[in-house]
């Protein structure tokens, strides 16, 4: 019963005009409020950071993920950040970065405010308080192999591309179309050029029927 009661004060106690305090923060103190740093919370952070898949607070601004094990592990990171912050800055400093909230600062403002360090410099705190390094999502460079016989890679870096090279390289001329003349064709093949003048003479006659019908008197056909 406690835990939707206390979003309501939280979002009393922040609003305002602007924007609202971070996903993981509302409910961080959510579920301090409701159930503290408890034991299966405390669980799922320890396991997590040992498996080297706890993601960094800055992923739960806006949203928690979707599939059942890791909302499980947003909540209890987020409480954990919580309770982490209490233990580090004390409550006096949780009711200055509240206030900031109120007044509608960003949240490096708001934490600045608060407890002296902007919201990265306290994402890696925590981290490290857990021993913990975040896990990075999102497009990573392709893994690197074998090149194939007769390929090298372009560029120096990981993840470079491997291109043909010799007889099959870029710009090489071996006698083949590329795809863009394969779907274009020449300009000057005979073909195109008799079916052109067909549906040339073919849109003539039909000019000249639809002239003579708009011709005739009205209510006469022409024989």
């Amino acid at each position: 019963m406690p835990h939707e009661p206390t979003h309501i004060v939280f979002a009393d106690a922040t609003g305002n005009p602007y924007h609202d305090p971070p996903r993981w923060l509302n409910e961080g103190f959510t579920q301090y409020v409701s159930q503290g740093y408890d034991s299966n919370s405390r669980q799922l952070v320890t396991q997590a950071a040992r498996d080297g898949t706890l993601p960094s607070l800055l992923a739960l601004t806006e949203y928690f993920p979707l599939d059942a094990d890791r909302i499980y592990l947003a909540y209890a990171e987020s409480v954990g950040a919580v309770d982490f912050m209490i233990r580090k800055y004390g409550k006096p400093a949780i009711l200055k970065l509240v206030q900031a909230y109120k007044k509608g600062d960003s949240d490096d403002e708001a934490f600045t405010a608060g407890l002296g360090v902007n919201v990265a410099t306290f994402d890696s705190a925590f981290l490290a308080d857990n021993h913990a390094t975040s896990t990075k999502y999102g497009p990573q460079p392709a893994p690197t192999g074998a090149v194939p016989p007769g390929w090298s890679e372009s560029g120096t870096g990981p993840g470079a591309t491997p291109q043909p090279t010799g007889a099959n390289g870029p710009g090489a001329s071996n006698g083949t179309s590329t795809p863009h003349q394969a779907a274009t064709g020449h300009s000057g093949d005979p073909v195109i050029l008799l079916l052109a003048g067909i549906m040339a003479v073919a849109g003539v006659i039909l000019l000249c029927i639809s002239g003579v019908m708009l011709m005739a008197p009205h209510g006469q056909t022409t024989r």
